[in-house]
């Protein structure tokens, strides 16, 4: 050989530290699904983190930012760690991953907790829920990328392609387990289990890198991996921290989180993402919500023999179920987006499950974008979480498509949760301007009207004649509310901020729902 050759073979010995060869046997495809399925799990716990938290705090703007800022940021720390670790031993991979599955086997027990931090209200609420479960695995997990290509880089020639198809196998597992959790674990597995199986996951990552570094590793990653299997099919989650809730029924659908609690066994209320929907006495017929109660009555003396009747949003079927059965004779179709919301109100709901309506299970704006037929009725009532409505179906073009769905002496009728001035007022007036440049007709009603700046239910009718009977309106007169809103945003499809126009409303409702979660 060569001098030339032998200092090239030096050279190239040179740059692979003795860690490093003691390593070798993690092989190139090793090292690539690691990183995929790590990166799987991450953003695994992005999606399963707002399920986690919903049933206590909803899923507003405020707990989406809580999440994401707080998972980025600590991803971003876990890089920064990661790489100073990788250059000093690069034997931790798998201690690395025993202890990311070890954070997210703490989510779990960590729950009970998310309790005592909603007592600090919404915002500071949610991002102390949010450090405390999902920091800790997120930056644990985010030490593995700078692991992988510090191992995998054996040329410094070729570091920018090893970074790159290492990056790439991590961005792509985030993918699939986006799409995995979003269309299929989620709406099929309850969260404890799906959470324990990314735990089993990290688990046998560890084990795999052991085997490959140091063999014995390996052991311990079993062991604790029986454990979990074993914890996974015997944990029930079922808890509540507050006297006389009981929970009877919970799941997670493609679209909620959905719950079903009794109070002191009287009351039952459904709750979507932890916020009250519906609500049904378990000891009379008495119905629990004012709003539903004047809007009710608002609907029969407006059409006392409706032919058709349109709702959007059904919840716990209450309005439908009233509706059929003043006029049973009424063809009624219900636009629920939540096949499995549709499934709850008939088991614990309506107190006649089969009520002959017409059940269409899909988004709302969709179906009025298609649709050509004309109701005597349209009733919306949907709600992306607690306060909030859908930005889509609270547009100038929304109420268009609902203003063509309307025969001529045909009303739509809307349940806004808001105040109708003030700081807590923004809802009520960008819809209240929002219509009043679709309808020529409007009128409001108020489950509080002598209080225009608290929080309250008000019933908005508009029409595309010009003007409503006035006569079947007279009853309902101490609740109208005749003053106009001032000046409010124009909700479009280009620009409806209706979660940020809700923000107040949701601050204010939170602390009195939190008791019923």
């Amino acid at each position: 050989m060569t001098k030339a050759a032998m200092d090239k073979g030096q050279s190239k010995s040179a740059r692979l530290p003795r860690e490093k060869m003691a390593g070798r046997s993690l092989t190139h495809y090793s090292v690539h699904a690691i990183a995929f399925f790590s990166g799987g799990v991450v953003l695994l716990l992005e999606i399963l983190g707002t399920r986690i938290i919903a049933p206590y705090m909803g899923t507003s703007f405020s707990v989406w930012v809580s999440i994401i800022g707080t998972i980025l940021g600590a991803l971003s720390l876990g890089y920064y760690l990661g790489g100073i670790l990788a250059d000093r031993n690069q034997k931790l991979l798998p201690i690395i991953l025993l202890a990311g599955a070890c954070a997210c086997a703490l989510v779990h027990f960590e729950k009970p907790l998310i309790q005592d931090f909603g007592s600090l209200g919404l915002e500071w609420g949610s991002l102390l829920t949010a450090i405390l479960l999902f920091a800790p695995p997120s930056a644990v997990l985010g030490m593995v990328s700078p692991y992988l290509i510090k191992i995998a880089a054996d040329d410094p020639e070729r570091i920018g392609r090893t970074s790159g198809t290492i990056y790439a196998a991590s961005t792509i597992g985030s993918i699939a387990g986006t799409f995995l959790g979003g269309f299929f674990l989620i709406p099929h597995f309850p969260v404890s289990s799906i959470l324990w199986g990314m735990v089993a996951v990290l688990l046998a990552l560890s084990a795999w890198a052991a085997g490959a570094i140091r063999p014995y590793w390996a052991v311990t990653a079993g062991v604790l991996l029986t454990a979990v299997a074993i914890q996974a099919f015997t944990s029930s989650g079922e808890w509540s921290s507050y006297v006389g809730v009981s929970h009877v029924f919970e799941e997670n659908s493609r679209y909620y989180s959905i719950r079903v609690n009794e109070i002191d066994g009287a009351e039952r209320l459904l709750l979507l993402d932890g916020g009250i929907n519906s609500g049904r006495d378990l000891q009379s017929d008495k119905i629990l919500f004012p709003y539903v109660e004047l809007s009710a009555k608002l609907i029969e003396s407006l059409k006392p023999s409706p032919e058709s009747v349109l709702i959007i949003g059904g919840g716990g079927y209450t309005v439908p179920e009233i509706i059929k059965q003043y006029a049973p004779q009424s063809d009624v179709t219900v636009v629920e987006i939540d096949p499995d919301v549709t499934k709850v109100a008939r088991r614990f709901f309506l107190k006649t499950p089969d009520i002959g309506i017409t059940n269409l299970n899909e988004d709302g704006r969709v179906f009025l974008n298609r649709n050509r037929r004309q109701f005597d009725l349209v009733y919306t009532d949907a709600y992306a979480n607690t306060g909030a409505i859908p930005p889509h179906l609270a547009t100038r073009e929304a109420f268009a498509a609902m203003g063509r769905a309307l025969k001529p002496d045909g009303v739509v009728i809307f349940n806004v949760g808001s105040a109708r001035s003030g700081d807590l007022g923004l809802v009520y007036q960008a819809l209240y301007r929002t219509l009043r440049d679709v309808f020529p007709t409007i009128a409001t009603f108020s489950t509080s009207p002598d209080d225009p700046s608290d929080a309250q239910n008000l019933i908005v009718i508009a029409t595309n004649a010009k003007s409503l009977p006035e006569d079947a309106l007279r009853a309902f007169e101490p609740s109208r509310c005749r003053e106009a809103p001032a000046a409010g945003l124009l909700l479009t499809d280009d620009y409806s901020p209706t979660e940020y126009l809700a923000q107040g409303i949701i601050r204010r409702i939170y602390p009195k729902e939190r008791r019923y979660r």
